[in-house]
């Protein structure tokens, strides 16, 4: 298997199993954000009681597109991160870059994969935030 593909595969899987932590925190903190006179404790607390929803689906409202916004943009940040830090390493005749050097390699291409994925990003935001639960895809019979 090719660097990027392998790469690509290892950032996608990391970051599904991230999401699994990432969401439910996520959702407690726009929530608290969104809600001037909410607190993170206030905002777990209303999802805990489950009114509008269950407590499962109040945690979790938002994992399918933080995972349709992650995997991409990690599939698209870690190989170029990889290859910029190669192109460094061989413009500059040297077997490794330093740590400036890679901070810098990561500096633009986190950036790149944040632009490209940004539409997605204010997506799961809105879907979060979101009073009732918002189908994005239907299936149906």
């Amino acid at each position: 298997m090719s660097h990027a593909i392998t790469h690509m595969v290892a950032a996608a899987a990391g970051e599904v199993a991230s999401c699994v932590i990432r969401v439910p925190t996520e959702v407690v903190k726009q929530r608290a954000q969104a809600m001037a006179e909410h607190s993170s404790l206030s905002a777990f607390k209303e999802i805990l009681a489950g009114k509008h929803e269950s407590v499962f689906r109040g945690l979790y409202r938002g994992f399918g597109i933080t995972v349709m916004r992650e995997v991409p943009f990690t599939m698209i940040q870690f190989p170029l991160y990889e290859a910029m830090k190669r192109w460094q390493a061989k413009k500059t005749a040297k077997a490794k870059v330093n740590a400036f050097e890679a901070a810098v390699c990561g500096c633009i291409s986190g950036g790149i994969a944040a632009a490209l994925t940004t539409p997605l990003d204010v997506l799961k935001t809105r879907i979060m935030l979101h009073k009732e639960v918002i189908v994005v895809f239907e299936l149906s019979n």
